[in-house]
């Protein structure tokens, strides 16, 4: 998520906290919900529920 963010800084800072886009955080949080689903297809294949 971070380097997704980073690749979408826009250069300005407003009280010492860096901006990102709109975009950067729509494709940083659609990081996370791929590593979620991935997660959770992990966790059902090691309860054995791939039968």
């Amino acid at each position: 998520m971070g380097v997704t963010l980073d690749s979408h800084r826009t250069g300005d800072t407003v009280g010492g906290t860096v901006i990102y886009t709109e975009l950067g955080y729509r494709l940083a949080f659609g990081v996370l919900a791929g590593t979620v689903g991935v997660a959770f297809l992990c966790s059902l294949w090691l309860l054995g529920w791939d039968r």
